[in-house]
């Protein structure tokens, strides 16, 4: 039988080298007639999602407030707890994937009433939902949301589930450091006062990643104002980026936490 954490590999390597979904390639095809468009969106758009980045606390609190059980040092399960453990936190990030699909699906519904001049007001609250339920889903599996690490690495997850071709998926998933990175506290306070002088390399990275989501972001919603799409159609994008993207945060997670177990599990001072 293969052994577990090889099993969990095998899947995120999978996932990293899947296609993106069909409704992702297509809405990646068809958002290309309105880039220019949006072009003067986009400007204003990467500062609303640092802004949304910033305020993410009240998510954060919001995860570790509701999740299911108190944390627990997993490290003390034996390798059979720690696999009734982890199906469990796969199981229970299931039910939070299957709402984050249902809440962007609704919102994008929405959407497809509202005009362009919406633009800037929807793309940071659907930024701001994926945000919510990924650190949910992070909570799920023990990992530290309040750790900027760990929230650097939930943004490369989300971007590359929002991806819409494989080249780009794969730009995303090769940053992944699933080794411990020390990110300085004040990397947060300098996005926000917008001084980089000196500030960690990690703000230029976050920045990127912000900037290519609220493109992909927007591009999303301006399909919605395409002739002969609409309300439905909205729904449909958003429940799709939210799929991809949700998952994409679960599979790092889920293949996280079963590594930095296992890592520990086989050190030779781990059971003396």
């Amino acid at each position: 039988m293969e052994p577990y954490n090889e099993k969990i590999k095998r899947e995120f390597d999978e996932w990293k080298n899947r296609e993106p979904g069909t409704i992702e390639k297509i809405s990646g095809f068809v958002g290309k007639p309105v880039e220019m468009v949006i072009q003067p969106f986009i400007e204003k758009i990467g500062p609303l999602l640092e802004d949304v980045l910033k305020n993410s606390n009240k998510y954060i609190a919001e995860a570790i407030q509701n999740s299911h059980e108190p944390p627990m040092d997993i490290t003390k399960f034996t390798p059979d707890e720690f696999v009734e453990w982890h199906k469990k936190a796969d199981s229970d990030s299931d039910t939070l994937i299957k709402a984050g699909i249902t809440a962007l699906s609704a919102e994008g519904a929405v959407g497809g009433f509202l005009g362009f001049n919406a633009l800037l007001a929807e793309v940071p609250v659907s930024f701001g939902t994926i945000i919510a339920f990924a650190n949910k889903i992070a909570v799920t599996y023990h990992l530290d949301v309040s750790n900027e690490a760990t929230q650097v690495e939930i943004l490369k997850a989300i971007t590359a589930g929002s991806s819409s071709t494989i080249e780009s998926k794969t730009e995303a998933t090769s940053t992944f450091s699933i080794s411990n990175i020390i990110i300085q506290k004040t990397s947060w306070g300098s996005i926000a006062s917008g001084n980089l002088y000196g500030a960690n390399s990690v703000i230029l990275t976050v920045r990127q990643l912000l900037k290519t989501l609220g493109i992909g972001i927007s591009k999303r919603k301006a399909t919605q104002f395409l002739p002969g799409l609409g309300a439905v159609t909205g729904g449909v994008i958003n429940g799709a980026w939210a799929n991809e993207s949700l998952n994409g945060v679960r599979e790092y997670c889920r293949y996280t936490v079963t590594q930095k177990y296992f890592e520990f599990y086989t050190e030779p001072s781990a059971n003396s």
